[in-house]
């Protein structure tokens, strides 16, 4: 997928992202493995801004 190992690097600069997230819901395989990667910590989401990059993104 275009872009996908850049959106995952940026990611990473988020404070409580799991980098490590793929091996949480690859294993076993066909599973569904639901796992929450980032959660903000008070729980609140923001409106969605533009990066300076022009990747939109929940800032």
């Amino acid at each position: 997928m275009p872009y996908w190992d850049e959106l995952i690097r940026k990611l990473g600069f988020l404070g409580g992202f799991d980098v490590e997230w793929f091996s949480q819901v690859s294993q076993p395989p066909f599973a569904i493995n639901r796992y929450v990667a980032f959660q903000r910590p008070n729980g609140k989401s923001r409106p969605a801004q533009v990066a300076p990059d022009g990747i939109v993104g929940r800032g």
